[in-house]
């Protein structure tokens, strides 16, 4: 029987303030999974906020969701196994008309936009977009890289299903 992941989610309104506090649910995904490579850390976070931002934007220049009352705008689900991190990102902003397929880094190399779904594709070993009813559905999985196998600290939490992966 396979460990259960360790999973946290997150919802905040669609507003920029929303991107430091999903880079803070990685940073607590991180505590309670210290045996996750940095490069796969590094990969997480960076699609995390290219697609996040891609939300926020759409979400308050479409809907106009701002301000302390604003509803719930971008839900994240991390979950980390043995083998992999998935993660979902949902929002209710306007359907996104995009080609994963055909996302490219820009042909020049000092545009300011443009080559945020490129580098999720670069670094994370899926990546997905479906509209659900009238919300944005965007996953990602990627593969774990194997960590090297070094003993713990004596106080670190027992692992579980995020524990060191080895070869």
């Amino acid at each position: 029987m396979r460990p259960e992941p360790v999973r946290l989610a997150f919802g905040g309104p669609a507003r920029p303030e929303v991107l430091d506090a999903l880079s803070d649910l990685l940073d607590r995904v991180w505590g309670l999974c210290p045996a996750v490579a940095a490069v796969d850390r590094m990969s997480t976070e960076l699609a995390v906020a290219e697609i996040a931002t891609n939300m926020v934007e759409h979400c308050m220049g479409e809907l106009g969701m701002v301000g302390p009352g604003a509803p719930v705008g971008i839900t994240a689900d991390v979950a980390v196994h043995a083998d992999r991190i998935e993660v979902d990102l949902v929002d209710p902003g306007p359907a996104a008309v995009v080609d994963l397929a055909a996302a490219r880094l820009p042909d020049d190399p000092y545009a300011e936009r443009g080559r945020g779904l490129a580098l999720v594709r670069a670094v994370v070993g899926e990546v997905g977009y479906v509209r659900d009813g009238d919300r944005n559905r965007w996953w990602f999985m990627l593969r774990r890289t194997a960590a090297p196998v070094t003993a713990p600290p004596a106080a670190a939490p027992t692992p579980g299903a995020c524990g060191a992966r080895t070869g």
